[in-house]
């Protein structure tokens, strides 16, 4: 599917240098924007962990009917590298999240820079 520009958030994922050593080598990397409100993700893609990595979010990205972006939406932008390859979080996942508006011409630089606890 094409991204809708109405509602694009164009990511550029880079990972801390110092993290190189700690990624999984069955990593997987997932991408998901979120409403300030929390709830499920509006938009997700699951995607090979190689890094960095240029991607881009909108609402033919949803994973839920009628919960899409919206244009000029604020919301929060989380990447993480799963070991697990499940969405979820779990220990030893590496992760990095900034805020973002839905339809912004300009590309977000996403730093996964978090080792998950």
């Amino acid at each position: 599917s094409h991204p809708d520009p109405a509602t694009a958030i164009q990511l550029h994922v880079t990972l801390d240098p110092a993290l190189a050593s700690r990624v999984p080598a069955n990593a997987v990397l997932f991408v998901f924007v979120q409403a300030p409100g929390g709830g499920p993700p509006l938009a997700a893609k699951r995607l090979a962990s190689q890094l960095p990595q240029d991607v881009t979010l909108s609402a033919s990205d949803s994973m839920i009917a009628g919960r899409g972006l919206r244009p000029g939406q604020h919301v929060q932008v989380m990447a993480r590298l799963s070991a697990s390859g499940a969405p979820t979080a779990s220990a030893g996942d590496l992760q990095g999240a900034l805020p973002a508006v839905a339809g912004s011409k300009s590309t977000y630089q996403l730093l996964i820079a978090q080792p998950r606890p």
